[in-house]
């Protein structure tokens, strides 16, 4: 989970104190009837302790879900990492022009139709919008909705 606003101990009395008010007069109220008339208010713990267990194994499988909804985006994230990566590297790597250095045994050589600028352009967007895409996701997962200002590094003006 990602916090972005830390809370502040004002706020959460305010939004405990008629909580808070209502234990205090329960607590005074049994002080009181203890020390002004000698009524002894007694609880068993044996509820206390089943309520006290139960609590704990119900907020024990939160945590444990919790944890494991966090590793399986981990694990889905770091994927998509690699993933982007590969294919970075396929992209840098097939999309070359022939080399002429070596013609092969009787057939012509390949002409190349672009210049290596133009397929270096061809390369950088392909790459760019790949990357505008890994962005956008990771804004999107967290919530932001500023995104033209994160992605106008990768895109056109007239993509956005």
């Amino acid at each position: 989970m990602l916090v972005l606003t830390p809370h502040q101990y004002r706020d959460l009395l305010r939004s405990n104190y008629p909580r808070l008010v209502a234990i205090a007069v329960l607590a005074t109220g049994v002080v009181s009837l203890h020390h002004l008339f000698g009524i002894n208010v007694a609880i068993s713990g044996m509820p206390v302790s089943a309520l006290g267990t139960a609590v704990a194994f119900y907020v024990g499988f939160k945590n444990n879900q919790a944890y494991d909804r966090f590793w399986e985006g981990r694990k889905i994230w770091g994927s998509i990492l690699n993933n982007t990566r590969s294919w970075s590297a396929g992209v840098l790597d097939f999309l070359q022009l022939p080399n002429q250095s070596e013609p092969e045994s009787d057939k012509q050589p390949i002409q190349p139709t672009i210049h290596s600028d133009q397929l270096a352009g061809i390369q950088q967007e392909l790459l760019y919008r790949h990357l505008a895409w890994v962005n956008l996701l990771r804004m999107q997962l967290r919530g932001q909705t500023n995104w033209q200002a994160e992605l106008s590094p990768f895109l056109d003006p007239a993509e956005l």
